[in-house]
């Protein structure tokens, strides 16, 4: 007999109160008093994203937004508990993470097929926090195969995480291969809020009464079958169905106590891309060669590089729920800094190379105005104008460093570029000087300020950077005849950029 797990009653979200209390509730609660919390504590990025993308789910399912005016009065009204709590009222058959037949975000039947009844896999088969196959974490000590057990409410939030962000590749138990999770492929950008109501109101978007028909979430669906691995089904039809998606066939294995240690597991649902609709989290940038390029997370540059994807115009695609969180907020007459978090997994095809979250806090009217944005284009560009520029003045430097007339191995140029501290302390600079560029971005009256106190910051980064190149290679005659050498292509490099500043201010 498998226990009973209810997440509506049972504690499994942590949640911080608007008060300062830390502590973990359950569904019910969590969005019943949505206005009385203030974040989500989850330990991972990835449980964090997923957990969000869940909750999306189920507000969009539960009280409909027809219009931004529905939106701005849910915004600056009182919290439609009611609502809420009617839905999970309706739907509490299927919030059980162990119910016999319909355990949640998991396939029954699994227990039963001839190809996984006698195929148990360990906990760490879908726990992205813990080392396993390729993925192999610092500091991490599970292994894949060992008997490790998590107690249900780790677990749920387990579950979730993997359905989102499941890398793709091998599999062989229906097909060869399995495809990624909705939450792969791109860096997640949604917007923060004081309260998680209003994180709901200003990112769940709008619905006819034709898209919310089709737009059903995993527990909405009819229960899948083995066939149903084999196929390719219809693009996602909207944001509760992505964000709540069975994109891998799970059936947990709990014990008398509902803790679990082990899992069957195969494919799951695989639909067609719809290139026409992106993720409602998912931003764009127009490539060199014209081609649409989602933001990624990257191991070496910081998100707010490439932070022009976050404003509409004729080279990048903002989400879809910023775009739309704009609109409320503008209708609402709110002016206040919007404060963006961005986040996710970056991935080497079935490698896990990292997850983070990150957050970017820009005046909403950076977002709307054409001229403010022109000037941020302007400062990234600036900043990056240098960074190439430096990094060729330490290629230079590295030449002179391994011959003395400069005629050195690429390899070992580029091993010794690696080896100095340029490039990395200068983006370090800018991290810290960046959110002080986008803050004093509130006006175009402000412009010259902004322009001139950033190009400072770039400025000292540069020059920073290049000192501490030449000064960890030590004083001695060789270190000091490469630098008087490779001097001229960083001295261009600052000419070229009071260049363009003095053009631009």
């Amino acid at each position: 007999m498998r226990p009973s797990f209810n997440l509506l009653e049972r504690a499994w979200i942590p949640v911080r109160w608007i008060d300062g209390r830390v502590e973990t509730i359950g569904l019910g609660a969590a969005l019943c008093e949505a206005d009385r919390i203030a974040t989500l504590e989850c330990s991972t990025p990835l449980r964090q994203i997923a957990m969000l993308r869940f909750l999306l789910a189920v507000a969009h399912r539960a009280d409909r937004l027809p219009s931004i005016d529905a939106a701005v009065e849910r915004l600056n009204g009182t919290w439609p508990a009611k609502k809420f709590c009617q839905y999970l009222d309706t739907w509490a058959a299927s919030f059980d993470l162990y119910d016999q037949d319909r355990p949640f975000l998991q396939t029954p039947w699994l227990g039963q097929h001839e190809k996984t009844a006698t195929r148990e896999h360990p906990l760490a088969r879908i726990t992205t926090e813990w080392s396993s196959g390729n993925s192999k974490l610092l500091m991490d000590h599970h292994h894949e195969a060992g008997a490790y057990v998590e107690p249900a409410d780790e677990v749920v939030q387990v579950l979730l995480a993997h359905q989102q962000f499941c890398v793709g590749g091998l599999s062989k138990v229906f097909k060869d291969s399995a495809i990624g999770g909705p939450g792969m492929g791109f860096a997640h950008i949604w917007v923060t809020a004081p309260t998680l109501g209003r994180f709901l109101t200003l990112n769940q978007l709008q619905q006819s009464e034709a898209e919310y028909g089709l737009d059903l979430p995993a527990w909405e669906c009819a229960p899948i079958s083995a066939a149903d691995l084999l196929i390719t089904h219809l693009p996602f039809p909207g944001p509760a169905s992505r964000y709540c998606h069975l994109s891998r066939s799970v059936l947990l294995l709990p014990d008398s106590n509902g803790d679990c240690r082990s899992l069957r597991w195969a494919e799951g649902i695989a639909r067609s891309p719809n290139d026409a609709v992106l993720d409602p989290m998912e931003a764009q940038r127009r490539g060199k060669d014209d081609t649409w390029l989602s933001l990624r997370l990257s191991e070496e540059r910081a998100i707010w590089r490439d932070s022009q994807c976050l404003v509409i115009n004729a080279t990048s695609h903002p989400p879809a729920v910023v775009r739309n969180a704009m609109q409320v907020l503008e209708e609402s007459g709110d002016p206040s800094p919007i404060t963006l978090g961005i986040g996710g997994l970056l991935a080497d095809k079935a490698k896990l190379v990292l997850w983070r979250i990150e957050q970017i806090t820009a005046p909403l009217q950076v977002l709307e105005s054409v001229q403010l944005q022109g000037v941020l284009a302007l400062g990234l560009d600036v900043a990056e104008q240098a960074g190439r520029g430096l990094f060729g003045a330490c290629s230079d430097f590295a030449r002179y460093l391994l011959r003395e007339n400069g005629d050195a191995d690429k390899t070992a140029v580029r091993g010794v570029v690696n080896g100095l501290p340029g490039t990395r302390h200068f983006w370090h600079q800018l991290d810290v000087a960046f959110p002080h560029f986008l803050q004093n971005l509130q006006s175009p009256e402000a412009i010259n300020v902004a322009i001139s106190e950033w190009g400072d910051a770039v400025r000292g980064a540069l020059q920073s950077a290049w000192r501490e190149s030449v000064r960890s290679t030590g004083h001695n005659r060789k270190s000091l005849m490469a630098a008087a050498k490779a001097e001229s292509a960083y001295l261009r490099t600052k000419n070229g950029l009071d260049q363009k500043l003095g053009v631009s201010t």
